[in-house]
């Protein structure tokens, strides 16, 4: 019965992709979007097998299913209180522990006084249960399928004209192994893929025309974006209205994408120094992230897979360690202690991804071309510039790094990519 319904779902799925209009790529069509999307459930697959076998007591995607079915089944047995659940209080623990004893994906470890993200998954998966059965591969599919449609959006988004800037955008978009595979489980990485798209998607629709419904279908995405990965978010979303302003305006990009990263910067520090300890003080919630994460592993394992030191809270203290983050997020996992497949495969991809970014350097360099850098181009840098950054000051583990990473990986090589692109493409 599974494998029937997961079946009519799938066929359902390609009918849509066959008959919208949406799912194209410039140039190629429906049959190469077909093959992606045949790519994209072979990793899915993978997925499956490692994680519900060889990671199966590991495995995060599990954990959400699993209670995001208790708490499907609180709507049968209380509906006012599923109804309570299914909002974005955030402080609904002691209501949800006394209606139904829902298993600790609802809480976590280390919980803090902002967006619980963990539960954005379970409410998802929890609606997505009145029409998946409870059959968890076909949660599984649902998440492929919204994070195919986050890469749609995203290709939209770069709008290729010329043919290896098409091809460039394909590959970024459709075939970075290690974005494949954690944007294919029941976790928040596809649901922030599909979030994130769509933002772009219909900020770029709302720059063209000023459709109501454009800026609505920014703005819900938006909010999605905000409850599914929320440091993501806020490094995003002042990132975009510089890139609305500078559409506008389109002189100096550099200067205004870096003026405003350094008021920023200087409103964090200002808010650290007068408001230390408090839940305004951003460095100070950066100090403890990088702090709960160091315990974890160290209770765990007793030992870091790589060298990442602890903060203090201090602003002046963070600035010290940033060349360390972002350096840790850069090469990690290639040097990781982990000896497995998946981390070997992980290591190459990020090999890969470095050589890329060294070619598009040189070339940039070569050619003496940053000051032609594009509107588009300098929001996704300084995107992945700081969200790298971000990720270095917090992660001291080579599996969780490379599944943060995952959701930057198709921005940094889109980047790299477009940089060789436009040099072959000037040469046709």
């Amino acid at each position: 019965m599974e494998y029937l319904i997961l079946s009519v779902y799938l066929i359902l799925f390609l009918t849509f992709i066959v008959k919208s209009d949406f799912f194209s790529i410039p140039r190629y069509g429906k049959k190469l979007l077909i093959l992606l999307f045949a790519v994209r459930l072979l990793f899915t697959g993978i997925f499956f097998l490692v994680f519900n076998y060889h990671y199966a007591q590991k495995s995060d995607s599990n954990a959400f299913f699993n209670s995001s079915v208790q708490l499907f089944d609180i709507s049968k047995e209380n509906p006012k209180l599923f109804i309570k659940l299914m909002g974005i209080n955030g402080n609904d623990t002691a209501t949800i522990t006394a209606g139904k004893n829902v298993n600790s994906a609802w809480v976590k470890a280390y919980e803090q006084n902002y967006i619980n993200e963990n539960r954005t998954v379970l409410r998802t998966n929890a609606l997505l249960n009145f029409f998946s059965f409870h059959y968890y591969k076909m949660h599984l599919l649902f998440m492929s399928f919204m994070a195919f449609c986050g890469s749609c959006f995203l290709l939209h988004f770069f709008s290729p004209k010329r043919k290896w800037e098409t091809i460039a955008c394909v590959i970024a978009c459709f075939l970075i192994p290690s974005t494949l595979l954690w944007t294919s489980g029941v976790l928040k990485e596809p649901l922030f893929f599909f979030a994130i798209g769509g933002f772009l998607y219909f900020l770029k629709q709302c720059l063209k025309n000023g459709r109501w419904t454009n800026i609505v279908f920014c703005l819900l995405f938006a909010v999605f974006m905000l409850i599914t990965k929320l440091h993501l978010a806020c490094i995003l979303l002042p990132l975009s209205l510089v890139f609305v302003i500078c559409n506008y305006f389109p002189e100096h990009l550099f200067w205004k994408y870096t003026g405003v990263i350094a008021i920023l910067s200087c409103i964090i520090l200002f808010i650290n120094i007068i408001f230390q300890g408090s839940n305004l003080d951003i460095v100070g919630i950066i100090a403890q992230k990088n702090n709960n994460f160091i315990n974890m592993e160290m209770a765990d394992k007793g030992v870091l897979d790589y060298y990442t030191p602890r903060l203090n809270g201090d602003a002046f203290d963070m600035v010290k360690q940033a060349p360390r983050a972002v350096f840790n997020t850069v090469i990690q996992p290639i040097f990781s202690v982990k000896k497995d497949f998946l981390h070997f495969a992980a290591g190459l991809e990020t090999l890969i991804v470095l050589a890329l970014m060294l070619v598009a350097l040189f070339l940039l360099i070569k050619q003496k071309k940053f000051g032609q850098i594009d509107n588009t181009s300098w929001l996704l840098f300084c995107f992945c510039l700081l969200s790298y950054l971000l990720i270095g000051f917090t992660v001291p583990n080579a599996g969780a790094i490379c599944r943060y990473k995952c959701m930057l990986l198709p921005f940094v090589t889109y980047l790299c990519l477009k940089t060789v692109a436009r040099k072959i493409d000037t040469q046709d």
